[in-house]
């Protein structure tokens, strides 16, 4: 199964007064998962899976509009909730169908791509990691690629 594990695009800083949960992509954090939503192998609309902060919506809703595939918020994506037995039980509940992309924060991402695929990797605001998964569990998944903002928008200018 094809799972993507991304990190929420570029987001505008906290100010004084604002809760981090209303924080808003930036327009360089907008180009950045539009262009990586593009170069997704994906062969069918995925499921695209967000935390409830509006960046994480955000960057689904453009994952969605780009590829087709239906955003659906899950609490467990929550950055103090998701951690390894929510990964297992998202894995276990989508196991089989659609591609899957879950959209979250870190550190939970990178530990999450850790967990599948047994190394660890750093991901900048809006990267996603696409793993083929053997099991819906930890050491089951292949990293097949990890598409960066920065290198999805080169490809674009080239």
């Amino acid at each position: 199964m094809l799972v993507v594990l991304m990190r929420h695009g570029r987001a505008e800083g906290k100010r004084p007064g604002m809760r981090d949960e209303e924080r808003r992509l930036t327009d360089e954090g907008r180009r950045g998962v539009e262009a990586v939503a593009r170069l997704l192998p994906l062969d069918e609309p995925p499921v695209i899976l967000y935390s409830p902060l509006r960046r994480a919506a955000e960057t689904a809703e453009i994952i969605a509009r780009v590829t087709g595939g239906s955003a659906r918020l899950d609490p467990r994506l929550h950055p103090d909730d998701f951690g390894p037995d929510a990964l297992q039980d998202i894995l276990e509940e989508y196991w089989g169908g659609s591609p899957l992309v879950l959209v979250g924060h870190n550190p939970s991402m990178e530990e999450a791509v850790a967990s599948l695929v047994g190394g660890s990797i750093a991901m900048e605001p809006g990267a996603a990691a696409v793993i083929r998964a053997e099991a819906p569990g930890p050491g089951g998944g292949e990293l097949l690629a990890l598409i960066t903002p920065t290198a999805a928008l080169r490809c674009e200018k080239q």
